[in-house]
């Protein structure tokens, strides 16, 4: 069941425009995870600066507190 000449080139055209446009969404998805691993340090850098944040005024309460 062979195909003919102009049948193989055109899935041939198909299924090459299928892989490039499965490696743009490729692409895009390793940019996007890029991104989200970005966010996630500057995420993680903030939550630690707010923890330093509240545990200084929690320290500084007690020491109202206890002046008080």
């Amino acid at each position: 069941d062979e195909e003919r000449p102009d049948a193989l080139q055109r899935r041939s055209r198909l299924l090459q425009s299928d892989a490039e446009s499965a490696t743009r969404e490729a692409q895009q998805a390793a940019e996007r995870q890029k991104a989200i691993t970005g966010e996630r340090t500057k995420i993680r850098s903030r939550l630690s600066d707010t923890n330093a944040t509240i545990s200084r005024l929690k320290s500084w309460i007690q020491h109202v507190e206890q002046f008080a």
